[in-house]
């Protein structure tokens, strides 16, 4: 089990500031976030607890095979455990932290969403059946054409689809190097993700990249989702 994190960088309503201290007796320490003193001190610590106006969480930094150091924002809600990226030292500023609590909160939020919209589906024995139809071909054969035309909700429905980000799946293995790519690769202007299907492809877009993504584009409005059909794929 992880260790308790040694030091604490807390939101305070009543300073409207940030305070690092220890977290075994909250002694402030005289270091300003942002400042040199803040990067030269995240050098030399491998975890903190950040509490923010949005939550909080665990930022622990890791070393990766050829030696690079990343951090890594956890936030653990009973049984689960939710991650992100943060990135190297250099970049571990406010408000990329923010960012992260942000993030991770909106996960626990949809995951609870998604939960209770489980327990609120009917059981098999609530389901009400369908009266019986007429075994009349004609009458059949309205029906059939009636249900097989797309009425306008349904065109506009089918479309909503394509632009919205797919919901996360459950049981799926993360994969943190891919992360580590895909989030250094956000300065180029164009990304290129080839993979055979079924390769993970959408999911480590979604979970690891997308959300961040359109965090930070809430403010620019340059972000967006689009699925696109496989017949239009082939010709893109």
């Amino acid at each position: 089990m992880p260790k308790v994190p040694a030091y604490t960088l807390a939101w305070s309503s009543t300073t409207q500031a940030y305070t690092l201290s220890e977290s075994r007796d909250s002694r402030p320490l005289n270091i300003v976030p942002d400042s040199p003193d803040w990067f030269v001190w995240l050098d030399h610590v491998s975890s903190f607890t950040f509490s923010g106006p949005a939550g909080h969480y665990t930022a622990r930094k890791e070393t990766r095979q050829r030696g690079d150091q990343y951090w890594y924002a956890y936030l653990a809600v009973g049984d689960k455990r939710s991650k992100t990226y943060l990135g190297k030292t250099s970049t571990l500023t406010l408000a990329r932290l923010e960012q992260a609590s942000q993030l991770l909160q909106a996960r626990s939020a949809q995951r609870d969403a998604d939960m209770a919209s489980r327990q609120q589906r009917p059981a098999l024995g609530e389901l009400t059946l369908a009266p019986q139809l007429s075994t009349r071909p004609a009458v059949i054969s309205t029906l059939v054409q009636e249900a097989a035309r797309p009425t306008e909700q349904q065109r506009d429905l089918l479309l909503n689809t394509k632009l919205y980000i797919p919901r996360p799946r459950q049981q799926l293995v993360s994969r943190s190097h891919l992360t580590e790519r895909l989030s250094q690769a956000m300065e180029h202007a164009l990304i290129l993700i080839s993979a055979p299907a079924g390769f993970g492809k959408t999911h480590e877009l979604r979970n690891e990249v997308v959300e961040e993504l359109m965090l930070v584009g809430e403010a620019k409005g340059a972000q967006s989702w689009m699925s696109s059909p496989r017949e239009r794929a082939k010709t893109a």
